[in-house]
């Protein structure tokens, strides 16, 4: 039988401004929010390695091995884990993942994973909405952002025939070759599930970030003495436009922090007009 006691808790604030200066009105509208949890019980672990207990931790957590970058030569590679399977060791080359052996035996085992936050759901939350009119023309401004917000990005680069059907543009200017040493990822290369750079580990954690212009709204309201003549209460036209920029470090990667696995987030334009009778 499973057993478990969780904690969890968060909060919310909403800030509110609205004033007029002279012709001016102005608003603000700031929310943020913020969530976390904690167990208190996990029941018996005392047949789980004391490095994957879960008391005391987060419920939002991945095991995983803790990278320590790649391999750059083959001296690099025969003097890591000397107790490896040398079967598995034969398959590492250059440019491959190097991982951390915790507990120093001299192999990769369980007992050499550790517990990282998986902040898929992120530490903060935020939005920011301002918007001005003056003498009928207005201006609206949406800011979504979040902070505390990491994602396992290995499906979107190794090349499992089961996970990506097309190289990217990474996949050519940043992966390692002897004349790319430094390059921010592996080799690459197709492989296998079970493959060494397929393992789940902090190299493919990335921090996600973002700030974005979620929508701005430019126009005009026609002035109420015009719109009496034309038997209408209320006219407004105005250009809009939504997710037009978007500040994260995974810009470089050509990746959306809100749409890793999927089509990135939609750009769009418009012009509406409403009319009142």
């Amino acid at each position: 039988m499973n057993f478990s006691k969780l904690k969890a808790w968060g909060w919310d604030l909403t800030l509110t401004h609205r004033n007029t200066i002279g012709k001016v009105k102005y608003n603000v509208d700031l929310t943020l929010s913020k969530a976390d949890d904690k167990y208190l019980d996990f029941g018996d672990e005392s047949t789980v390695s004391p490095n994957l207990w879960r008391v005391g931790r987060s419920s939002m957590v991945w095991s995983m091995y803790q990278a320590e970058g790649l391999f750059q030569n083959q001296k690099e590679i025969d003097d890591y884990m000397p107790n490896m399977d040398t079967s598995e060791k034969a398959n590492l080359a250059p440019g491959d993942i190097k991982y951390k052996d915790q507990n120093g035996d001299g192999k990769l085992t369980t007992e050499d994973l550790i517990y990282v936050k998986n902040s898929s759901n992120p530490d903060f939350n935020a939005s920011l909405r301002l918007g001005v009119n003056f003498k009928g023309f207005f201006i609206d401004v949406m800011f979504q952002g979040v902070t505390g917000y990491q994602q396992n990005i290995k499906e979107l680069y190794t090349t499992n025939s089961g996970s990506l059907q097309r190289f990217q543009k990474y996949h050519l200017t940043d992966t390692w070759t002897p004349d790319n040493p430094n390059a921010s990822l592996p080799r690459i290369k197709f492989a296998t599930a079970n493959d060494n750079n397929r393992k789940e580990s902090t190299f493919w954690v990335r921090d996600c970030d973002f700030l974005r212009l979620k929508s701005l709204s430019l126009g005009y309201a026609f002035q109420p003495e015009l719109l009496k003549k034309i038997k209408l209460t209320s006219a407004s036209i105005a250009l809009q436009g939504s997710n037009l920029i978007t500040w994260s470090s995974l810009s470089d990667l050509g990746m959306d922090p809100e749409s890793l696995r999927g089509y990135p987030i939609q750009r769009s334009y418009g012009i509406t007009l409403s009319l009142g009778f």
